[in-house]
């Protein structure tokens, strides 16, 4: 008896050390004492030029594409991106984004990533031309729409910027995904 119940034990804390290991990680300036957290115009945001001129927006809140959906959920998200004409200069996309984490605090983490809050946004500027790109009143960065150039950024709390070269094949892959599945 005393022999099953350890064994029992072991398999729950091996169990367990291999969940944790596995957690994603939480949003920029996470507080763990808080429940519900608004992000404005925070994450990581990365624009991909694709065929025929058009731009597609990612909005990755937790900088990462999978998170587990027994530990992170979503209220209130809302991503805009329109294009503005700037005279004399190029032309902009402006990005505003918002969403609400709110923590499960969930002894359990399944291995889903419904719980990542990654949102889409499509821009057709029909022609070939270059932007700068606004993420709500902070400039990040500039573009020009051809086909597979992209662009990622992180923005934290703090405002701080900081490039993302590492997201841009996971971005392209999931681009090609989008199009498969008629996204």
């Amino acid at each position: 008896m005393m022999m099953q119940q350890f064994l029992h034990a072991t398999v729950l804390l091996g169990l367990c050390s291999t969940l944790a290991s596995c957690v994603p990680p939480l949003p920029p300036g996470h507080n763990p004492n808080q429940t519900r957290e608004n992000l404005s115009n925070t994450g990581t945001l990365c624009l991909l030029g694709q065929e025929n001129y058009n731009v597609k927006v990612y909005y990755l809140p937790l900088d990462t594409t999978c998170a587990s959906s027994s530990l992170h959920r979503w209220d209130s998200s809302r991503l805009t991106a329109v294009l503005t004409p700037q005279a004399g200069r190029d032309d902009a996309i402006k990005v505003e984004s918002f969403i609400t984490h709110v923590n499960n605090h969930s002894p359990v983490a399944t291995a889903d990533c419904a719980g990542a809050g990654v949102q889409t946004a499509q821009i057709a500027a029909n022609s070939y031309r270059g932007f700068d790109v606004f993420w709500g009143a902070r400039k990040i960065g500039g573009l020009a729409n051809s086909d597979g150039a992209i662009l990622c950024k992180k923005v934290d709390a703090t405002g701080k910027v900081t490039p993302m070269p590492q997201l841009h094949d996971e971005i392209r892959n999931m681009a090609k995904m989008d199009a498969f599945m008629g996204r």
